[in-house]
Parts: C-alpha cells; sequence; structure tokens
C-alpha cells in the first residue's frame, strides 16, 4: 500500500473577519491512501486540533502504512492495519496487526473520504451564504435577488457555484496555485508525481460544476409565472440566505438587516399594474392589481452568531427579520432563556452541538448542523442519524472495492430522524464538494458550502 501527504495553502481573496478573528490564507492537508483523497483543514479558533497536531497524526498513520501494511479497515476513530503474508483478513479477522488511534476530527473526516469515496453521486446545491461587511452584505443581497428575480445582473444566476479563473493546463499549473508540497520527505519522486498529478485531476473535476438544479427551478418557476392572472395559477420556490451576525456592533447589523428584508419585499412581490383594460389611475385599478399582488420566490433567512450574543440583543436580530427568518444558529450560551423570551423560535445547533449543550432530544423546530471537517465521530453520527450502517472495510489492494458501504446500500437510506445540515469550514473545493455529495446520497437539507467564491483561486460566476 501506499500513502501521501500533501500541505495546501490558499489564499482569500481579502481577509475575512469572522467572530474569532481574522483569516488570509487557508492552510491544510490532503491525504492519499492507494488512489483515494481525503482532505485535513482545522479551522483555526473552532477546531479542537490544530493543524499541527491533525499533521503529525497523520504523518504517523502514513508511515505505518507504507513501512507493512498490505490492507486497512477505516472505522469510527481507529484504522485497523494488516501487514504479512499470512495476515489475510479475510481469512482471519483475529490476526490484525495493529489498531491506530484517531483523535484529530478533521483525519477522520479525511479518512472518511477515503473509505466512501462517493464516486458518482451528484452534488447537492447549496443555500446562499454572504459574508462581509454589512455594506457588502447588502449589495450582494440585491445582486442576488436581482438574478433570481430574471433581471440582468452578470451572470449571476448560477452564484451558488464557483469555477478558476482558468483551466488548468497542467498539475503543476494546479500544483502552484495550490502552493502543493509533500509532507513526507522520504516519498519517492515517482510517487509524489503520481499523487500530485491524482490530486491535481480531481481538483479540476472538483471545480466543473453546471448551474445548481435548485437555481434552475427558480428561474423556471419565474418564466411559468409570465402571463399567470390568477393567484391559483401561481407557485412560488424557495431560497435561503445565510448571514453572520455579531461581527460588526448591534446597532449596524441591525440596519443591515432591515435595509437586506427592504430589497427581499422590493423584489419578491410584484404589482400587476396593467391588468384592468381601464385607467390603470382609478381606485378599481388599484383595487384590482393589489387582488393579484404574488411572489415569484421566497426568501428565508439564516442568521449564525457563533454563540457571540446575549439572549436580550437577539431580541432585535428577530424583530428586524420581519418574519423572514428560518431560524438561528448557535444563537447563544443560554438558548433556553432565548427560547423562554421567544416561544417558537426555530434554533439551529452546530457548535453547541459539539460542546454537549445541544438538547437530548431535538424537537421539530430544531435544525442539527454538522460540520464534517470538525466533528468527532463523524462516521457514527452519519449512523445515529441516518439509520445507515458501517459494514464496510476498504483498501484490500490498490483497485478493489469495498463488498459493503457505509453509503451505498442496495435498499434506499433511512429518513434521517433529525433536521439535519451540513456545512463547511472554509474546506478547498476536493472536501467541498464532497460534502455535497454526502448531503445529496443521505437526502440532508441544502447544505452550507457557499464558501469556495471567498477563496483567490476561486472566481465566482
Amino acid at each position: 500500500m501506499h500513502a501521501g501527504l500533501y500541505s495546501f495553502i490558499i489564499p482569500f481573496k481579502k481577509p475575512l473577519r469572522l467572530q474569532r478573528g481574522v483569516l488570509s490564507e487557508r492552510h491544510g492537508l490532503y491525504l492519499v491512501i492507494d488512489g483515494r483523497i481525503g482532505e485535513i483543514s482545522p479551522l483555526p479558533d473552532f477546531s479542537r486540533e490544530t493543524l499541527e497536531e491533525a499533521a503529525a497524526e497523520a504523518v504517523n498513520l502514513c508511515r505505518i502504512i507504507n513501512s507493512s501494511a498490505t490492507a486497512l479497515d477505516i472505522k469510527d476513530r481507529e484504522v485497523l492495519l494488516y501487514g504479512g503474508e499470512n495476515k489475510d483478513r479475510n481469512k482471519n479477522q483475529s490476526e490484525k496487526e495493529r489498531v491506530i488511534c484517531i483523535k484529530s476530527p478533521s483525519l477522520q473526516f479525511a479518512l472518511l473520504m477515503i473509505k466512501h469515496p462517493l464516486t458518482g453521486i451528484e452534488r447537492k446545491p447549496p443555500y446562499r451564504f454572504i459574508l462581509g461587511t454589512p455594506d457588502e452584505c447588502i449589495l450582494s443581497v440585491e445582486k442576488y435577488l436581482l438574478s433570481l428575480s430574471g433581471i440582468s445582473h452578470g451572470d449571476s444566476i448560477t452564484g451558488d457555484y464557483a469555477a478558476f479563473r482558468e483551466d488548468f493546463p497542467d498539475y503543476q499549473e494546479t500544483v502552484r496555485m495550490y502552493r502543493l508540497s509533500p509532507v513526507l520527505p522520504e516519498t519517492d519522486s515517482q510517487n509524489t508525481i503520481n499523487d500530485l498529478r491524482l490530486i491535481s485531476e480531481y481538483i479540476n473535476e472538483c471545480r466543473h460544476r453546471n448551474p445548481t438544479r435548485h437555481q434552475n427551478n427558480i428561474r423556471n418557476t419565474a418564466s411559468s409565472l409570465q402571463g399567470k392572472s390568477s393567484l391559483r395559477e401561481k407557485c412560488s420556490a424557495s431560497v435561503t440566505i445565510k448571514l453572520k451576525i455579531g461581527i460588526y456592533p448591534v446597532e449596524i447589523e441591525i440596519s443591515m438587516l432591515r435595509e437586506i428584508v427592504s430589497l427581499i419585499r422590493k423584489y419578491t412581490v410584484r404589482l400587476q399594474k396593467n391588468l384592468n383594460p381601464g385607467n390603470e389611475n382609478s381606485p378599481e385599478a388599484l383595487s384590482y392589481s393589489q387582488t393579484v399582488t404574488t411572489k415569484d420566490f421566497s426568501v428565508n433567512i439564516i442568521l449564525d452568531a457563533n454563540l457571540s450574543l446575549t439572549p436580550e440583543t437577539l431580541l432585535k436580530y428577530i424583530s428586524a427579520t420581519e418574519g423572514f427568518l428560518k431560524y438561528i444558529e448557535d444563537p447563544c450560551q443560554d438558548y433556553h432563556l432565548l427560547r423562554k423570551l421567544c416561544p417558537g423560535l426555530p434554533i439551529a445547533f452546530d457548535e453547541l452541538y459539539r460542546k454537549g449543550l445541544a438538547p437530548a432530544v431535538f424537537s421539530g423546530l430544531d435544525t442539527l448542523i454538522i460540520k464534517p471537517g470538525i466533528t468527532d465521530g463523524i462516521i457514527s453520527l452519519m449512523e445515529k442519524h441516518s439509520g445507515i450502517q458501517d459494514d464496510s472495510d476498504i483498501c484490500n489492494g490498490a483497485n478493489n472495492t469495498p463488498a459493503g458501504s457505509l453509503l451505498t446500500h442496495k435498499t434506499e437510506p433511512v429518513q434521517p430522524s433529525v433536521n439535519i445540515t451540513l456545512s463547511s469550514a472554509f474546506e478547498s473545493v476536493i472536501g467541498i464538494s464532497y460534502i455535497e455529495k454526502l448531503s445529496e446520497k443521505l437526502r440532508l437539507n441544502q447544505p452550507g458550502t457557499d464558501t469556495l467564491k471567498y477563496f483567490i483561486t476561486e472566481l465566482q460566476q
């Protein structure tokens, strides 16, 4: 068996201001095991482990694999390694040679990607994520609503997906753009070249994305409404916009939300003033036009506070959304008080869940946000909430495919018992692609993966 480890550095277009600091570059690792690729990219100040800690674990694993392993089984938080001619795991499972515990959630995610590459699975389109200064957010929302309204504003109708500025002519250009570098000095040059080619080819494969089905459905819905004169003939599509809060002063963010709500009302409500053949300025014409006021599509807002606000302050944000709020993600530490102040408030649990502060039983109002790249025990978590079974092993030789698979069943996957949304932690295009495939395969909500557009190696269409 062969295992390789390669570092990457991707600059952001401009420094990203988050609740706990500023990011200017994304550092991570690609793990390659017998032609399969996984991404290791802990998010500073959000992940449990540092990149250095994850790299140390990955280096140790790679060196053990390269020294003696002939096969391996990837489990939830451990890897079972086999080696030697007389230690065939299919003949004698008790003869496993070594058990390697995997502590870093980011490495667990990479191993999940390697164990179940989800080849051939479509990618579920993400909801819209907007990050920036309040003025930048307002401008981005308006551009997005313009595109959905069918009003030309560049080619932003396909803006949920990003693409590189140009096709890379060969793998060396990809290596340069991603600043790919081998971590294991002992890896021979031919394996290094092969791995870098493989990573480059997969990056190029992941970045070629067509306009999303979701966006096409919205565009088709808008087109179908043309000429309809009755409310019963009209239908609606729904889109979601996510905004970060708790970054700038409260009053400035409240003002931003009010402006965004005003834009939503402007671009989603259309008055048909010319339906009455009489004088459109007459009272009769005005009354008639109001009866056919309609929305071509509806807009929901997600607010993500990253536990940065108090329950009392959050009430101001909720009021500013004026009924367009879908849910608040990680609103505050004391979400019980928030729900007392605002009964029936939909809440999404991300960091609260990882910290063990989420409710033991989720209600119909709750959404569980899972960031696969930074969540401990990701395989067992998917099993618990998706009804899937871990009945497979992997890598019995470079060209073999697992007999069973966590994510490929003869029967259809069980409907999740919890409302689940998978979300990114600013992974590269390889990690994002996998999260979107996982969301599609497990029939989960639209993923929160609209983050590639912030990298300098990408250009929003």
